[in-house]
């Protein structure tokens, strides 16, 4: 497999067999024998196919799942946006030792991405059915009748158990990624620059999504998993800049406090000051680093992380589980007559010293 992925004719530059083999091998695929009666078929999504390299990889991974089997236990969806590459990749599948990995366990789709995330969700947004253009007609005829069931909300929508992407940016696809993956799925996202992956975890961090960064490597020139160096990439707190936010956060609620109504220019102007000095005074700073290591030239960058159950932050649903203020100060002062109640008691039950009259 290796000399027909490096022989081949290429529209767009492949991930090299080490780095793919490494990439298959992050993702913890475990193929059973049936498909599972509450999660249905163990699905895999690959966003940018591209040359085709890992898609080969993933369905030999995924090849027992389908082999003489009329309902797939494992699929590999394949999407790609680029008519030319697509057709590219789906010729690479075919080829490789007379299309033995072809079959109805996997799909290849000539659609965008985000179109086809939000295609799967059983919402009435939903309706449009994202191009197929499968290995065989029984598969596509299956791929259909689902994306149908979804529209109508007939039949449980179905979650994908792994996801690697191969995508120029990727934040924008998290919350649809969020709701079409199950607990404890793997995303990973391949990029050639740090600075892509750094800014993957800034958001995660920022927006609060039920996302866990498990590992960031650096894949070499051909080192591929066995010589990958381990990145420390996340958000740090910068504790000058806390405490000098905290100073600032003070100072400025006194002088609103002491300077009473102002004009509305001036109060423009403040605002735009602070607005400039935000992002200069900002608590989290990114820290991108190797751990260990030399530095190695060419390959590069694969983030992993897994989808957690934490849920996403809503002021909406905040506010309306937040305590109503009348039970606070009615809490309040029962807590207060308690208290009093209570030193009454204490009063009355303090000890005679000699030489004072007893009442």
């Amino acid at each position: 497999m290796e000399e027909y992925i490096v022989l081949s004719n290429r529209i767009v530059t492949p991930i090299y067999p080490a780095d793919a083999a490494a990439i298959v091998q992050s993702l913890d695929l475990h193929v059973s024998a049936e498909v599972d009666p509450e999660n249905g078929p163990l699905e895999v999504l690959e966003a940018g196919t591209g040359h085709g390299s890992l898609t080969l990889h993933l369905a030999r991974a995924l090849y027992a799942g389908h082999l003489g089997k009329e309902n797939p236990v494992s699929i590999l969806h394949s999407v790609e946006k680029d008519r030319k590459v697509h057709e590219a990749a789906m010729k690479l599948l075919k080829g490789f030792r007379r299309g033995i990995y072809d079959g109805p366990g996997v799909k290849f789709y000539n659609d965008d991405v985000e179109a086809w995330l939000r295609a799967r969700l059983p919402s009435p947004e939903a309706s449009e059915v994202p191009a197929v253009e499968s290995t065989s007609e029984e598969s596509t005829t299956q791929e259909t009748s689902l994306t149908d069931q979804l529209a109508t909300g007939s039949a449980k929508p179905s979650r994908l158990s792994a996801c690697v992407l191969d995508l120029p940016e990727i934040r924008p696809l998290l919350p649809l990624l969020q709701e079409n993956m199950h607990l404890g799925a793997i995303l990973g996202y391949w990029a050639p620059s740090i600075t892509q992956i750094s800014a993957v975890v800034e958001h995660v961090k920022l927006n609060r999504l039920p996302f866990l960064v498990e590992k960031v490597l650096e894949f070499g020139n051909g080192v591929g998993g066995a010589g990958a160096r381990v990145w420390d990439v996340r958000p740090a707190l910068v504790r000058s800049r806390v405490k000098a936010n905290k100073s600032h956060k003070s100072a400025s609620s006194q002088r609103s406090s002491e300077d009473g109504e102002t004009e509305t220019t001036a109060n423009e102007d403040a605002v735009a000051k602070e607005d400039q000095t935000k992002r200069a005074t900002t608590e989290w700073e990114m820290v991108c680093r190797p751990k260990t290591g030399e530095r190695t030239v060419g390959g590069g960058f694969y983030l992993i992380m897994r989808r957690i159950g934490r849920k996403r932050y809503d002021k909406s649903e905040a506010a309306s589980e937040a305590i109503p203020s009348n039970e606070i100060r009615d809490n309040e002062v029962s807590n207060l007559e308690q208290s009093v109640a209570t030193a009454e008691i204490e009063d009355t039950q303090k000890p005679v010293r000699s030489g004072e009259p007893s009442s």
